[in-house]
């Protein structure tokens, strides 16, 4: 993760920022990367994130991937929604915004558009606890040619539920604007 945040904030690809990492070091500070903390967890708690949260007085936090973290329950459903719940109410508890990162599920295999099903193994649970949803998909066309369609399938905070095309590059690990390709 480290790596390929460094390679978006720098432009860098991966072989480069080995080449000559003070020009990366250079770069990633001139963009504000030495206020991004990442920290390794295996596999993690929702106590552990919000000591770190409460800690670094985080304005935001990113925790990929939600599936990992340990969470009791009963089913494997309700663990996703029990671990989003749990993320949701601390970044409720800090006034901070909680980005939760997990996977698509199968019915995402091929789509462009995603929807709030497309969840892995939570159709409900981790879409109710999100005040947005944003899913990354694509036909097999747009992935040969490096685009996905980013979808808002949930959006409380601004209401509008739509989805626009990306342009991705690997070589970074970014997206930007498809606008020029004409979509």
């Amino acid at each position: 993760l480290r790596l390929r945040a460094l390679s978006c904030a720098t432009g860098m690809t991966a072989s480069e920022i080995r080449a000559n990492p003070q020009a990366a070091k250079d770069i990633a500070e001139q963009v504000g990367y030495h206020n991004i903390i990442f920290v390794s967890m295996s596999p993690g708690s929702p106590r552990q994130i919000e000591a770190l949260v409460e800690r670094y007085k985080a304005k935001w936090f990113i925790v990929d991937q939600l599936r990992h973290l340990a969470v009791s329950s009963d089913t494997r459903t309700n663990q996703l929604e029990a671990a989003a719940n749990a993320i949701r109410n601390i970044g409720k508890r800090y006034d901070a915004i909680a980005i939760d990162v997990t996977q698509a599920g199968d019915s995402a295999q091929g789509k462009a558009v995603l929807d709030m099903g497309d969840v892995d193994s939570s159709n409900t649970g981790i879409p109710g606890a999100c005040d947005v949803l944003l899913g990354i998909g694509a036909t097999d066309q747009q992935v040969a040619q490096g685009i996905r369609v980013l979808s808002l399938s949930k959006n409380k905070i601004g209401g509008v539920h739509d989805s626009f095309p990306v342009r991705f590059n690997p070589s970074i690990s970014k997206y930007v604007s498809a606008k020029e390709l004409g979509y």
